[in-house]
């Protein structure tokens, strides 16, 4: 059987947290306030996400497209913490009324 040779281009490439400095090629992906974007360019220098002083997260789409998007809990997180811990709460006093656990 013959080996036949295919360029396939690059492919996304985990890079950890984003690192001011650090010079990201197209298809790096990294994380950033609790998301994960990926480079649309080579080089790039330049953060893929601000975050403004009420949490709300923007990101430069010239340079990053966003990979998994979890900014509302990056500014949601201590709500949502509380609504699963009263969730948790009212699951405990359920089991205890009816005797088993309820999802």
């Amino acid at each position: 059987m013959a080996n036949v040779k295919k360029t396939i281009g690059r492919v996304p490439v985990w890079r950890g947290e984003y690192a001011q400095g650090t010079t990201y090629y197209k298809h790096n992906i990294v994380g950033m306030y609790g998301s994960s974007y990926i480079a649309l360019a080579d080089n790039t220098t330049t953060a893929p996400a601000t975050v403004d002083g009420e949490g709300n997260v923007t990101v430069d789409t010239e340079k990053w497209g966003v990979f998994a998007d979890a900014s509302a809990s990056y500014k949601y997180g201590e709500q949502i913490d509380e609504i699963l811990a009263i969730t948790g709460e009212v699951n405990t006093v359920l089991t205890e009324i009816n005797g088993e656990e309820t999802e």
